[in-house]
């Protein structure tokens, strides 16, 4: 009962209007969050197998951006994720870009503590009529690997995948 309910909502991400479902990981600098971010992709590839990764930049050790396309149900999701959130430019940047390549789904990630408190993630969604889903990353003195997966599968699930 509970797959059935999460194909159902993953597949009408972003098909039931032109609006794409953003999924902003906040927080402060160094607690984690493009390791989530990394996480979540590393969970989507595992869970869905046959999924097609349509562009990746990822320089090792470094940051990445990558759009993926998977098969939920019947339905094809395209799914954007970038953990490149270090600037208001490159967010701003990444989330136009993936909204007119036809994402359904963005996972991305913003550090508060250079935007004063104000994300321009949720700024430009919301002046660009799209669904913002801000979520904070929490910040954790040990045990920061089980923080950033738990993080992860979180999110995942609020996006029905």
């Amino acid at each position: 009962m509970v797959k059935k309910v999460a194909i159902k909502k993953a597949a009408n991400c972003g098909k039931s209007s032109t609006k794409t479902d953003i999924y902003v990981l906040l927080g402060d600098s160094q607690c984690g969050k493009s390791s989530t971010i990394k996480e979540i992709y590393r969970i989507l590839s595992i869970k869905y197998k046959d999924c097609i990764i349509l562009r990746k930049f990822s320089p090792p050790g470094y940051d990445m951006k990558v759009k993926i396309k998977i098969k939920v149900g019947a339905k094809e999701i395209l799914v954007g994720i970038d953990s490149f959130g270090d600037t208001d430019k490159r967010i701003e940047y990444s989330l136009n870009d993936f909204v007119k390549k036809g994402c359904n789904i963005i996972f991305c990630a913003e550090n508060l503590s250079k935007t004063k408190n104000t994300s321009s993630a949720v700024q430009w969604a919301n002046s660009n009529s799209q669904n913002i889903k801000p979520v904070k990353q929490k910040t954790v003195t040990h045990n920061q690997s089980q923080t950033n997966y738990n993080t992860a599968q979180k999110i995942i699930s609020m996006a029905g995948l």
